[in-house]
């Protein structure tokens, strides 16, 4: 039995890289089941998310088992700019829409939330009292998603 039965693991993923696939597999670990929030859902393409949400879920399945991959739960969340309660209000909804259908354990902590504080930008993390806050290390041997994008749109090999 895992300690969890649910794992939430929010991010834009853009793209979804090694340490975010570190973060997932530690979510497997602990949980039945993880909850993968796709963030910026109904933004345009731009620099900073140059891959559709569609195609971001599909970089997260493809690296997945076909066992791991029906254990995840995909919920793609659109941004409110400038209402962080709408947001938040809208998030929890659609996690308890998951979690409310799922039995779990006898024993096990209903829902955790995975994250790495990272910067200013990781303030959704202390949103969420009701949930259990799985902190994780950075990954530093890996380079972070602005990193990949910068490489991606600046790289020229002639």
């Amino acid at each position: 039995m895992k300690k969890y039965g649910f794992c939430v693991f929010i991010g834009r993923f853009s793209p979804f890289h090694l340490a975010h696939s570190e973060l997932l597999n530690e979510a497997l670990n602990i949980a039945d089941n993880v909850i993968v929030v796709l963030g910026s859902a109904n933004r345009a393409r731009d620099i900073k998310n140059p891959w559709s949400v569609s195609e971001r879920e599909e970089m997260i399945k493809s690296s997945l088992s076909e066992e791991d991959a029906k254990r995840i739960h995909f919920i793609r969340m659109r941004d409110y700019l400038y209402n962080d309660n709408l947001w938040l209000t809208d998030l929890q909804q659609k996690v308890a829409n998951i979690t409310e259908n799922i039995p779990i354990d006898i024993g096990q902590v209903p829902v955790a939330l995975i994250g790495h504080e990272h910067d200013r930008s990781s303030f959704y993390l202390k949103l969420f009292p009701q949930w259990k806050f799985v902190s994780m290390n950075n990954i530093d041997k890996f380079p972070h998603a602005t990193k990949i994008r910068d490489l991606y749109f600046t790289y020229d090999n002639s």
